[in-house]
């Protein structure tokens, strides 16, 4: 029997990768050893004991199914699982895989990859499997350029809709992208250079800390932010987020946010969480 080990260098950090590795909707963007191979999820578990089972493989031909058992989960460090895989009849050998996150001394993850119980004649078709596979995790995890958007619209004048955004009473009431979720503010400044922290969460497991920045205000207009999340004393990437609050007609604002900065996948999914914080500001008006 061999063993399969690889280092792969992202360009992202350690909770990125995380994601990526742990969240459905990432995972099946990248997972699978040829770009032009679409992976189709038949299950998905990020939970000791689940279960992922994933095909692939070229059209026309019976796919590649790949099932692995996660043995070990350690939140931002560590995957251990066991994979099976077969391709029709086929079966290929049953295998023990470690994934290793490591931040690189400047700047990313090194993600590490240590595969035993391979049989031999399956080591070299594993490896250009694996790197193929990485390759898709790395263009992913790749900075795409493009600027993530939400808008929503109030029934509420674009006044009243900016102080509930400002007002650190009003905050409180509604800065979460969790429905019923506990909210304590800690900072509420509100000038160019001044900065609100807010906490929110449901439990331990849920906690979140958003450190937001002011970069540039016009007065009920418009501002910008530069935007820090903490969770399990882990930080994540600094996204900026532009927002407009234009009446779009009378007792109606529409809210344009535009979020930029940070790996695209991360990008994704901040904007939708502060859209969904956003969409709580009608619990206010």
């Amino acid at each position: 029997m061999g063993t399969v080990n690889l280092d792969i260098t992202v360009d992202a950090p350690p909770p990125v990768v995380w994601m990526a590795l742990t969240v459905a909707d990432y995972f099946s963007q990248w997972y699978t050893p040829d770009p032009d191979w679409v992976p189709q999820m038949q299950e998905f578990s990020s939970e000791v004991g689940g279960k992922r089972v994933v095909a692939f493989g070229p059209e026309g031909e019976p796919p590649y199914v790949e099932e692995n058992e996660l043995l070990e989960v350690v939140p931002h460090e560590r995957l251990v699982f066991v994979t099976r895989m077969h391709q029709g009849d086929q079966q290929f050998g049953v295998t023990h895989c470690v994934l290793s996150l490591v931040a690189a001394v400047h700047g990313g993850t090194v993600l590490k990859l240590a595969e035993t119980n391979v049989p031999d004649d399956e080591v070299n078709p594993r490896i250009g499997g694996w790197t193929g596979t990485f390759d898709n995790l790395k263009r992913l995890l790749g900075d795409d350029g493009v600027p993530q958007k939400w808008s929503g619209t109030f029934d509420a004048p674009p006044e009243q809709v900016w102080q509930a955004f400002v007002s650190p009473n009003a905050i409180a009431s509604w800065f979460t992208p969790f429905p019923g979720a506990a909210i304590e503010v800690h900072e509420c400044g509100y000038g160019v250079g001044e900065r609100r922290v807010i906490t929110f969460g449901k439990g331990e497991d849920w906690e979140h800390t958003i450190i937001e920045t002011f970069r540039q205000i016009d007065d009920g207009a418009s501002c910008t932010l530069s935007v820090d999340m903490v969770m399990h004393g882990v930080n994540y990437s600094q996204i900026t987020g532009a927002l407009a609050f234009t009446e779009v007609a009378p007792g109606k604002t529409r809210i344009d946010l535009e979020v930029t900065d940070g790996p695209t996948p991360e990008r994704v999914m901040r904007c939708a969480g502060w859209g969904a914080t956003l969409a709580n500001l009608a619990l206010v008006l």
